[in-house]
């Protein structure tokens, strides 16, 4: 009797056991599937909000390189802008007329050539301003050119201020990226995560490059910043308090909510303060990068897992507790 008490014991504990884990696997299986179905939905709707930003730069990037091939062409949507020295030698136009500020640097002579190009650029603030306000996700559109000018909608009261005297735009992310070395096809291209010169905070931009034949005049974007970006795109509606985020092809971190950041134990970069003009471009820590984290079984895993076609990974890795 005892014998047989003993084996319906541990067959009771086993198949409770068995039930358990299989019950387990079967939920564990769902919620993967349901996830990745989640997930793949609204990667696409991501990606179909890129797409369309990036079209729009393709628009930009069309009638920018029209306006510079018939110089003679000038069209003042808003009215006679007002244009004067900043006593730090820049030049920049000083009224809201209800379009974009205007930034030359004191480094450029200003002469009739200059003073045109300020003047007939106001051409571009239709665009420029339907753009911002029809997109929920772009915060401003820019054009800087070749010689430091640069136009920039919504209107900036500070400009002359915050540029300074002069920066150099080869320096800069959101120019050399754009160039003949970094993007010989002359197509719109995404910048990683950088720190915004005129105040935005960290941002992403879509950038392209606008030519005169060979001659690049400038470059046109669009940024995004990153906290609007995480509201607007990345706060997604997922179950078993799941969070996403958005790198590039590099393994950047583009985009991610602070739940992430707690994850992965990086150090919180969102404020910065403007107290002098950035003159070149501030990137995130390279441990931004999932590549080049400092935990290396971390990097390990998703380097494996870049490398790969999978869809999903299950990432392992220790918490560290804290007193």
């Amino acid at each position: 009797m005892f014998v047989i008490e003993i084996v319906l014991l541990l067959l009771y504990f086993g198949i409770n056991q068995y039930i358990s884990t299989r019950n387990q696997e079967f939920l564990l299986k769902e919620v993967t599937t349901n996830l990745l179905t989640v997930v793949s939905k609204e990667a696409s709707n991501i990606n179909l909000q890129l797409q369309e930003i990036t079209r729009l730069a393709q628009l930009l990037q069309q009638e920018h390189q029209t306006f510079f091939a018939h110089k003679n062409h000038c069209f003042l949507p808003n009215g006679e802008p007002k244009f004067r020295l900043h006593d730090n030698g820049a030049y920049y136009k000083t009224v809201d007329n209800g379009g974009s500020s205007v930034y030359y640097a004191a480094t450029t002579p200003i002469g009739k050539e200059e003073q045109r190009k300020a003047r007939c650029s106001e051409s571009m603030d239709v665009l420029f301003k339907s753009i911002v306000n029809t997109n929920s996700i772009v915060n401003q559109i820019y054009l800087n050119t070749w010689d430091e000018m640069n136009r920039i909608y919504p209107f900036m009261q500070d400009a002359a201020e915050r540029f300074g005297p002069s920066w150099d735009v080869n320096d800069l992310a959101f120019y050399f990226s754009a160039d003949a070395a970094h993007n010989p096809p002359r197509s719109p291209v995404w910048t990683n995560a950088y720190l915004d010169p005129v105040g935005q905070g960290w941002v992403i931009s879509n950038i392209v490059p606008i030519y005169r034949g060979d001659f690049l005049e400038g470059v046109t974007g669009m940024d995004v910043t990153i906290d609007h970006f995480i509201q607007s795109v990345l706060n997604l509606n997922l179950s078993w308090d799941a969070a996403a985020f958005l790198v590039d092809k590099t393994g950047a971190i583009l985009a991610m909510p602070k739940q992430i950041e707690q994850i992965f134990g990086f150090q919180e970069t969102q404020q910065h303060s403007y107290q002098e003009p950035i003159v070149t471009t501030i990137g995130k820590p390279i441990e931004y990068n999932m590549l080049k984290i400092k935990d290396q079984k971390i990097r390990d895993q998703m380097k494996g897992f870049l490398n790969s076609q999978n869809t999903i990974l299950e990432l392992l890795f220790l918490i560290k507790p804290i007193f």
